[in-house]
C-alpha cells in the first residue's frame, strides 16, 4: 500500500469518526438489573434484595421496598437513612434484625447530594442540567442509547 493510500485511509477515518461523535447525542445511563440478590449478614443470616438505579445514582433496597447500605464498620446491611448532606449512611437498624426506620421505603439521596455527587461525575452540563434521564419504577425503563 503507497503511503498517500495509507495517509488518505486513515483521513478518512478519522472524519469519519469525527462526523459520528459530532451527530451522536448524549448517552443515557442504563437502568439497574431488576434481579433478586441473596445477601449476607455477619452472622450468615440471609435476605433478598434488588438493586434500584443507574451506573450514576444506585443502592439496594430490600424485596419490599426498604434502602439499604453496607456498613464497612460492623461488615452488616442496613436500613439507609440520610446524613446531613443528603446522602445515604447507614441506621443504626440492621436488616432483618430490627424494624427499619419509618422512611427507609425507597430512600433516594437528597437531590442537592445527588446534584454534588453528578456533578463530580461530570453529570450536567454548564447549564446545570442532567445529562441523563431517571428512571422511576413506573417507567417503562426505555431509555434511548446511541451507540457508537
Amino acid at each position: 500500500m503507497s503511503l498517500n493510500r495509507l495517509l488518505s485511509t486513515i483521513a478518512t477515518a478519522l472524519v469519519c469518526l469525527a462526523v459520528t461523535m459530532a451527530a451522536t447525542e448524549n448517552i443515557y445511563a442504563v437502568p439497574a438489573s431488576p434481579i433478586i440478590h441473596i445477601l449476607t449478614q455477619a452472622d450468615g443470616t440471609t435476605f433478598l434484595a434488588r438493586q434500584w438505579g443507574d451506573e450514576w445514582k444506585h443502592s439496594l433496597e430490600t424485596v419490599d421496598g426498604h434502602t439499604i447500605v453496607f456498613d464497612e464498620a460492623t461488615q452488616n446491611w442496613m436500613y439507609a437513612t440520610h446524613d446531613t448532606e443528603g446522602r445515604l449512611v447507614p441506621s443504626t437498624s440492621v436488616v432483618g434484625k430490627n424494624f427499619p426506620p419509618k422512611k427507609a421505603r425507597n430512600l433516594r439521596p437528597i437531590k442537592q447530594a445527588a446534584k454534588k455527587f453528578a456533578a463530580q461525575k461530570n453529570a450536567f452540563s454548564p447549564e446545570g442540567k442532567p445529562l441523563q434521564r431517571t428512571v422511576s419504577l413506573a417507567d417503562d425503563g426505555q431509555i434511548p442509547v446511541k451507540v457508537v
